[in-house]
C-alpha cells in the first residue's frame, strides 16, 4: 500500500516520530533540524575536501613545529650548536620518532609508554648534566686551593 504523502513528505515525518527500532529514543522536542546552507567548499566531493584540509592542516603544523623548535634551539644554544643539532637527524631517528608519534596516537597505553618513555629520557639526561657538572666543580676545586 502505497503512502498518501510524497516521498520527501514521508522522509521529513520519520525525522518527527518516534523510532520503532529503539522505543526509548525520543524525537527532538523543537522538531527536525534545518538543513544547513552549503557552505564554500573547494570541490563538490567531500573525498577532495578532507584531502584538501589534511594537507593544510599537516602542512601548517609541520611548518609551525619547525619554526617552535629551531626558536627554543636558538634561545638555548648559538647558531652554529643549532646546525649542528639540525643536520644531525638521521634516518634511524626520523622512524622512530615517527613510530613513537604513532604510537602514542594510536591508544591510551601507548601514549602512557611513549609518554613515560619521555619521562624517563629527560631524568636520565638531567642526571648526565648533574654528573657533568660535578666532574667540573671538582676539577675546578683543587684548582683554587693551589
Amino acid at each position: 500500500m502505497a503512502s498518501p504523502h510524497p516521498p520527501e513528505h514521508d522522509a521529513q515525518d520519520s525525522v518527527d516520530r518516534q523510532d520503532p527500532e529503539n522505543p526509548d529514543r525520543l524525537p527532538p522536542a523543537d522538531g527536525p533540524k534545518p538543513r544547513r546552507a552549503s557552505r564554500a567548499m573547494p570541490s563538490p566531493d567531500p573525498n577532495t575536501n578532507l584531502m584538501i584540509a589534511d594537507i593544510v592542516l599537516r602542512g601548517s603544523s609541520l611548518f609551525l613545529r619547525r619554526k617552535l623548535k629551531d626558536r627554543m634551539l636558538l634561545e638555548e644554544y648559538d647558531p652554529d650548536k643549532v646546525a649542528k643539532f639540525k643536520d644531525g637527524k638521521g634516518l634511524i631517528r626520523t622512524v622512530g620518532l615517527f613510530g613513537a608519534s604513532r604510537l602514542a596516537t594510536g591508544s591510551l597505553p601507548g601514549l602512557a609508554l611513549v609518554a613515560g618513555g619521555l619521562a624517563a629520557k629527560t631524568l636520565y639526561d638531567r642526571g648526565k648534566a648533574r654528573q657533568l657538572r660535578r666532574r667540573k666543580q671538582r676539577k675546578a676545586a683543587p684548582a683554587r686551593e693551589t
